[in-house]
């Protein structure tokens, strides 16, 4: 039995786009979630879901989507917050002492210069 064969383009005609999200499907909604579980036992859970579902368990919650979260410019410095809220016992540290922390681990000076 033959296969059909999609129709040839004519030259230099272009593939339809694919049509755009009517909706605008926003950055909150893209990407994904990366979760740690510190249960009071010691151990850990690690999972992951997309960013839409994060979004919907928080609306569902009535919380910000946001809530409670700060944005990182790197992988390194999201991991490093996260190390550091795992040693403040969960709670997030005031913006710029995890900064401080990191530095000092490195016997750098966190100071402010005189000017």
């Amino acid at each position: 039995m033959a296969t059909m064969q999609p129709p040839m383009m004519p030259p230099g005609a272009q593939p339809e786009a694919e049509p755009m999200d009517p909706m605008g499907t926003d950055d909150q909604e893209q990407g994904y979630c990366i979760e740690i579980k510190v249960s009071p036992g010691g151990t850990f859970k690690v999972s992951v879901e997309s960013a839409a579902f994060e979004a919907k368990e928080h609306e569902a919650a009535g919380e910000e989507a946001d809530g409670g979260s700060r944005e990182c410019k790197s992988v390194k410095e999201a991991l490093t917050l996260a190390l550091e809220i795992f040693k403040n016992d969960g709670q997030m540290p005031v913006a710029g002492e995890a900064d401080d922390a990191f530095m000092a681990g490195y016997g750098g000076d966190t100071a402010p210069k005189a000017a």
